[in-house]
């Protein structure tokens, strides 16, 4: 049906509807457009759009998406809507071969590069902020077995944490451009509905905010609220303290009681009373609520990083998969003599030894174009090196052009890399390697070790090269794969 909200999606039904094809588009009254892998039923206010001519890859498709929605969004709402027949007249932009017809290729390889980069960038993320550091310890594993032995007891919201502010009204028409976060009532997008610039009061961070439907968020950013917010002032607790009360909060208010004709004021918070678990002395016990959120919270992270290793793995198999099935369209790849604009340089290490060695760069071979394989070419940035082996089919075969981006710094877990060893390789007989990395790590006194690092052939028939930690110093990492030019 209509909205954002979890796509439009409202429920499962068994009752007799049309089903709709998947790998289809819907538009709703509003606008949002969205792409369907599945089957599905769709009300009345949703238009449902498929090519029974041609198949559309997964990367194509949601390309329609994003040029749909960039075209209808912001046009259409409860007093102006968006009928089928109208989407059907709309218009969009979209690339185009040299003989005019859409350029499909290019619009499922810029999808699947950001695809990858967003995969990458979220598992760097992971890495920076420590949270891949998701093993549970002796007291995580203690705060864990613990909770149902807490004694709860219910505390008045108020007495805790001192009267509740209310936000100020701030018209859409009003609000100007900015870099600070202004919330509202509802669940889209936690309650943000925009960054504005104008002298509004600023909540800090490390609060918890109730909106006029009761329904609690924590808040760790500087932000300005509307009339329809309550904020709590939890700034004195530690993060993951002021977390566990902002749960309590919301199954405290958020019972049904609060709508458009009762709202939820801050005085309704100041009156709010929720439960916590209390320690010896009666009082609450912030310190078990820090532990046990904290151990949750590795135990979500580390399902987070399984679910970025899994998605990492399948983006790499679907484009396998397609560049399997279009191999057999592509021409040999053309290497020149000299530079022109969009072009990285080819290295010759088919037969290496002792190149890249004190960062002497290896002999340019010749001059790849970069210009269509989704990101902006740089000789300084990007490389190409001859695969050489069957190690890692199906995604590189022998003779493939690699493209890798010089590895500087920062994780490397899940990529493929083009990695200097301090033993021959069947790939290269020589110094050189291209495999996927693993690496395991703990913490030590000293920081960050790591317990096991591996280069993973994607061939089963070849076998996984396992590193010494004590001496991956002798190993270095000299490129991060990007593309694979068959």
């Amino acid at each position: 049906m209509s909205g954002t909200t979890n796509q439009g999606v409202v429920g499962y039904v068994s009752n007799p509807v049309a089903s709709f094809p998947k790998n289809s588009l819907t538009v709703d009254i509003f606008g949002n457009t969205f792409y369907r892998s599945y089957a599905f039923g769709a009300g009345d206010d949703t238009g449902v759009y498929w090519s029974d001519q041609r198949d559309y890859s997964h990367s194509a498709m949601l390309f329609f998406v994003a040029v749909i929605s960039k075209a209808l969004s912001g046009k259409y709402s409860y007093g102006h809507k968006l009928r089928s027949s109208q989407s059907l007249d709309s218009v969009v932009l979209l690339p185009q071969t040299e003989s005019g017809d859409i350029d499909i290729a290019f619009m499922e390889c810029l999808v699947r590069e950001l695809e990858e980069s967003r995969l990458r960038e979220l598992e760097k993320y992971l890495e920076v902020t420590g949270l891949k550091d998701y093993q549970l310890t002796k007291t995580d594993l203690a705060a864990l077995r613990n909770y149902p032995s807490y004694i709860w007891k219910e505390f008045n919201v108020g007495k805790l944490f001192g009267k509740s502010t209310r936000g100020k009204r701030l018209k859409g028409d009003d609000r100007t451009p900015g870099s600070l976060v202004f919330v509202t009532a509802g669940e889209a997008n936690t309650g943000i509905s925009a960054m504005v610039g104008n002298n509004v009061e600023v909540f800090s961070r490390n609060t918890t905010t109730i909106d006029m439907f009761g329904s609690a968020k924590y808040r760790n950013y500087d932000y300005g609220a509307d009339d329809h917010v309550a904020v709590v002032h939890t700034e004195s607790l530690c993060k993951n303290a002021a977390i566990f009360v902002t749960s309590s909060c919301h199954k405290a208010a958020h019972t049904g009681k609060f709508d458009y004709g009762h709202n939820f004021y801050a005085k309704d918070a100041d009156e709010l009373n929720i439960m916590l678990p209390s320690g010896a002395d009666g009082s609450p016990d912030f310190n078990a609520m820090e532990q046990l959120i904290a151990a949750i919270h590795k135990i979500v992270i580390a399902n987070v990083a399984r679910y970025t290793l899994k998605n990492i793995e399948i983006t790499h198999q679907v484009v396998d998969k397609e560049r399997v099935l279009e191999s057999s369209r592509k021409t040999a790849i053309p290497i020149y003599n000299n530079y022109r604009p969009g072009f990285i340089p080819l290295y010759s290490i088919r037969v290496a030894c002792g190149h890249f060695d004190n960062n002497e760069i290896p002999e340019i071979e010749g001059w790849v174009d970069a210009s269509g394989l989704g990101f902006t070419p740089d000789k300084n940035k990007y490389f190409v090196v001859h695969a050489k082996g069957n190690s890692m089919m199906p995604k590189i075969q022998d003779g493939d052009l690699c493209v890798f981006e010089w590895y500087k710094a920062g994780s490397r877990e899940g990529e493929i890399v083009l990695i200097q060893i301090s033993e021959n390789d069947s790939d290269y007989d020589g110094k050189y390697t291209i495999k996927r990395y693993h690496s395991e790590k703990y913490v030590s006194e000293s920081g960050w070790q790591h317990s096991i690092v591996e280069l993973i052939p994607l061939n089963k028939e070849y076998k996984v090269i396992s590193i010494n930690p004590m001496e991956s110093d002798f190993y270095r990492t000299i490129g991060i794969l990007k593309a694979v030019l068959n």
